[in-house]
């Protein structure tokens, strides 16, 4: 096993770099954006013991109308498996963060509404 960093962020203890760290520095991130852009703004000076601030937000930029007929249906079942309750747990074992439960829920929501 090849043995990772902990980074000094000023919380009382140093942080170990993984992907629980990553996502407990990403639950703390505010959701800014207009209508229906979701998007993270994330603390990247963020003291919180547990949270590592070095990550990156990764985002599926979809179109809320004019789909190809063809493949909407398998863009649609990605999007809603990945942010679904299981597609959120099977991150982790991928080795990415998951989502704070707010967003995931926004996220659901703006699905449902895509054609």
């Amino acid at each position: 096993m090849i043995r990772t960093v902990s980074i000094d962020t000023g919380a009382p203890s140093p942080v170990d770099v993984n992907v629980i760290a990553a996502s407990h520095a990403i639950a703390g991130a505010k959701t800014v954006g207009t209508g229906n852009d979701l998007l993270l703004q994330l603390d990247y000076r963020t003291k919180v013991p547990g949270a590592c601030p070095i990550d990156v937000v990764t985002y599926e930029i979809v179109c809320d109308k004019g789909n190809k007929p063809a493949t909407w249906s398998a863009t649609k079942a990605f999007l809603t498996y990945m942010a679904s309750r299981k597609g959120q747990e099977n991150l982790t074992f991928q080795g990415y963060a998951t989502l704070p439960a707010a967003v995931v829920e926004r996220v659901r929501g703006e699905i449902g509404t895509l054609s």
